[in-house]
């Protein structure tokens, strides 16, 4: 899908879709040109918001599962502390 977004693949359609207006409607040659430069530029823009909305998503969900990860180690430590606690209060209580 990116090799489909990329700006040379894009610039490239742009460039053959110019010829062929061009080549049958000669007339309009510079109107054609400047839409499909308008058009480029406003996709290439609406893209290039969308991947940084993406990648933002993106980094925004990996400190999530992060911190989830974090609170995860830690409540299992203190479960490991609570359990060794319990171990020396019953050894100490079996004496």
């Amino acid at each position: 899908m990116a090799k489909f977004t990329s700006r040379k693949f894009l610039l490239t359609i742009a460039t053959a879709i110019t010829a062929i207006l061009t080549t049958q409607f000669p007339e309009y040659e510079t109107a054609i040109a400047d839409l499909i430069a308008q058009g480029v530029g406003l996709l290439i823009a609406v893209l290039s918001v969308l991947g940084y909305v993406i990648t933002e998503a993106r980094i925004d969900r990996e400190g999530t599962i992060s911190k989830g990860r974090e609170r995860e180690l830690r409540a299992q430590a203190e479960g490991q502390r609570i359990a060794a606690a319990e171990a020396r209060r019953d050894a100490a209580t079996n004496k």
